[in-house]
């Protein structure tokens, strides 16, 4: 057995097994980790509450209780999950449910590591990720230009390229969230990007989509997004027509139902008489003029996040390395 810190405990061996109840995993968890509850999140709350009126001893005994219950379960998954003999175990702050879990991978003669201070000193690693020095580059373009795309590219052909709307499921638009997808929380989408920022050169540029501070339900971390405002920015410049037949292919296989949906949330931004155009155009499935006016709009309010923006720009051409950069405006 042994209790490592944070930096340590992400380069040893085995999967990460965290023993917290479901609802705090869903919450947010380290990248990779397999949940292994010692608890119900009712069994949980019950042993909460036992200890707030009865104190320490009563509620150790009610989570030993509920836990000899599991023990063939947990025993089963961590032999069957800790195929090289070792595994990680943690839980919020590295106490009692991770020790006791560590226990019972002893006895199945597994070498253990427990990360010291749980997930709680995981997520202060998180945000001291947030705060190194990075060399970001940045790709702008009208909506449908094609950035995300060329993100994958980079990313796929060896470049450090971070797809940030992948990490947070949304495309950053009111049409973003695809129909039956849902979001990470935000503690989780955090998590995301510094375990992506980890796998990165810091000593070598990183390319990153050109984002609002907020992907959906999900906020750039401030330190990270700060980088990003001040950092080069390759401009996409695409024709509209182009840009159009992209966002029909993204977004034209949509329920039109769901499309009406997201486009009167949008009512105020866009005024009453464009929903009223976007949305008859939607209903009599007229689908390629309801995406001409919402590009419209979307490359006005481009437009006007672009003027917020000091950032150098050049033009966006993919050769070489990546990139070549040439022109271009302060």
């Amino acid at each position: 057995m042994s209790e490592i810190d944070v930096k340590e405990f992400l380069k040893a061996l085995g999967p990460i097994f965290d023993v917290r109840a479901p609802c705090e995993f869903a919450q947010g968890h380290i990248p990779g980790a397999i949940s292994l509850p010692l608890f119900s999140d009712e069994e949980r709350a019950q042993v909460g509450t036992v200890y707030k009126q009865n104190g320490k001893e009563p509620a150790i005994q009610l989570g030993l209780k509920f836990a000899g219950l599991r023990l063939p379960e947990l025993a089963k998954t961590l032999l069957e999950e800790s195929q090289d003999k070792a595994c990680r175990i943690t839980c919020f702050r590295g106490g009692m449910r991770s020790a006791s879990v560590e226990w019972l991978a002893g006895l199945l003669g597994l070498t253990t590591f427990r990360l010291d201070g749980g997930y709680k000193s995981y997520r202060k690693h998180v945000l001291e990720v947030f705060e190194r020095p990075y060399t970001f580059f940045i790709l702008g373009g009208f909506t449908g230009s094609g950035k995300t795309e060329e993100i994958q590219k980079l990313s796929q052909e060896g470049h450090q390229a971070i797809d940030l709307e992948a990490l947070a499921c949304h495309k950053g638009s009111a049409f973003g969230l695809a129909p039956g997808s849902q979001q990470p929380s935000n503690e989780h989408f955090e998590n995301l990007l510094a375990h992506a920022l980890c796998q990165c050169d810091p000593e070598k540029p990183i390319f990153l989509e050109d984002e609002s501070c907020k992907i959906g339900s999900c906020s750039i971390p401030k330190a990270i997004y700060e980088k990003m405002d001040k950092a080069q920015t390759f401009w996409l410049d695409v024709d509209f027509e182009k840009r159009l037949d992209r966002v029909l292919t993204t977004y034209g296989s949509y329920p039109i139902s769901w499309l009406i949906e997201q486009t009167r949330k949008l009512q105020k931004r866009l005024g009453g008489e464009r929903t009223t155009t976007i949305i008859s155009a939607l209903q009599e499935n007229k689908i390629k003029d309801a995406a001409r006016e919402l590009l419209k709009y979307y490359d006005a309010t481009y437009l006007h996040s672009r003027s917020r923006h000091s950032r150098c720009e050049s033009p966006w051409d993919y050769a070489g390395f990546g990139f070549v950069a040439s022109g271009g405006r302060s």
